[in-house]
């Protein structure tokens, strides 16, 4: 814990009392970028002494001012600023605004389902087994699929379904820096790949990738794309992504729109969890590592009032998956029953998936393409077919929800 942050958590609530006691009658306290802090009080009283008296107990440098009710009603910038913040309130951040701030006025999305997957630790199949879910639903469902890859500093999906034998295509970042410069760039093949028929059979598969980083020129031009894409807003990224979704969806108009994310914490999961997704798979490995991870993911999404889909996956299980799965669903329990309080009867639905040795080599040189088909088509994954029906029945769900409005 931040000593700052605690120090002025027990001043703020020793002004609370003085506010309740009418000692005064307003204040806010806040916490500039630079950790410097500014108490703005209302009071009838300009020369009491308590408020000193107060910050030099918690021996923090305050800078203090107050207004009687009159210089309030007097002074715009004192009514704007105390109506914009809370009374203690933390200011403006650098990043991970989108993932500390969890906005549950989102705004309705007109869209197909969004399935976004994310994972806290990498290692743990997180792009695998979206590659392979895309791969089923469109060939076992006759799905039309589109994927976004939002790991943006380690784009994993352009290793999949052959994509290197074709030739470069740009995508998401440099779209949405080409979209605000050009204003007649279109989402077309110069940024989509069409995925071969061998990987989605009847289906279709279509993916957006992160960019462009095959060659020096191409991956530089794409870093200095990401470099000006402002993540960290609250507002201009959120309109941005949900642009790009109203596009896919208005000239691909697939069944359901996969995006994988990044992993930790992070403000491209902040933007897709709070802004975008109606269903999010977490995927954890059950150790010390993976904890914090769990516990905000949990934290992060069970509490919003803007209820979603969730679906946890312990993965990649070596050993008993009896004992671990139950040791896994033991942590969700408490960590939901001591700190969130939710019902336990509605847990999310968990599943887990094995170390297996036939996956590996996919998304690598050494993947045999007949391989990755073969596993699909024959639903030899026994494990994966479990999360993949999961999934199925929630797309299904939330397609027929959205049919009906």
């Amino acid at each position: 814990m931040l000593t700052t942050f605690n120090r002025l958590r027990k001043l703020e609530k020793k002004l609370a009392v003085l506010k309740e006691k009418n000692s005064i009658q307003d204040y806010r306290l806040i916490l500039k970028l630079n950790m410097s802090v500014n108490l703005y009080v209302k009071t009838e009283h300009k020369s009491d002494r308590e408020i000193e008296s107060l910050i030099r107990h918690e021996k923090i440098d305050i800078d203090v001012e107050k207004m009687t009710e009159a210089e309030f009603a007097a002074d715009d910038y004192y009514s704007s600023l105390f109506k914009n913040t809370q009374p203690f309130d933390l200011g403006l951040r650098r990043s991970l605004s989108n993932v500390i701030e969890y906005d549950d006025d989102a705004g309705e999305l007109q869209s197909c389902p969004i399935v976004s997957f994310y994972s806290y630790k990498g290692g743990v199949g997180r792009t695998t087994a979206l590659a392979l879910f895309a791969s089923y639903y469109a060939m076992h469902q006759n799905k039309k699929v589109f994927i976004i890859d939002c790991d943006f500093e380690a784009p994993g999906l352009i290793n999949f379904y052959g994509i290197h034998e074709e030739l470069p295509k740009n995508g998401i970042v440099e779209y949405i820096k080409d979209k605000e410069a050009c204003s007649d760039v279109e989402l077309r093949d110069d940024y989509v790949y069409e995925i071969s028929q061998l990987y989605s059979g009847e289906g279709e598969i279509y993916l957006l990738p992160a960019g462009n980083i095959f060659d020096d020129i191409d991956r530089s031009d794409y870093l200095e794309a990401l470099a000006r894409l402002d993540i960290h807003s609250t507002s201009t990224i959120v309109e941005q992504f949900k642009e790009v979704i109203t596009e896919i969806n208005q000239k691909y108009e697939p069944d359901v729109i996969l995006i994988d994310s990044r992993t930790g914490f992070n403000d491209i999961f902040g933007i897709i969890a709070n802004k975008l997704s109606n269903t999010i798979v977490g995927f954890f490995g059950n150790n010390t590592q993976n904890k914090p991870g769990l516990h905000f993911f949990l934290n992060t999404l069970l509490r919003k009032s803007r209820r979603m889909n969730l679906v946890l996956v312990l993965s990649i299980i070596s050993g008993s998956f009896s004992k671990n799965l139950k040791a896994f669903e033991n942590v969700i329990k408490d960590y939901i029953q001591n700190n969130i309080g939710d019902d336990l009867e509605n847990l999310p639905p968990l599943c887990y998936l094995l170390r297996n040795v036939s996956l590996e080599k996919i998304g690598t040189d050494e993947e045999d393409s007949e391989d990755f088909v073969t596993l699909i088509k024959r639903k030899m994954l026994s494990d994966y077919q479990d999360l993949f029906l999961k999934l199925e029945q929630q797309i299904s769900h939330l397609t027929t929800q959205r049919s009906q409005k």
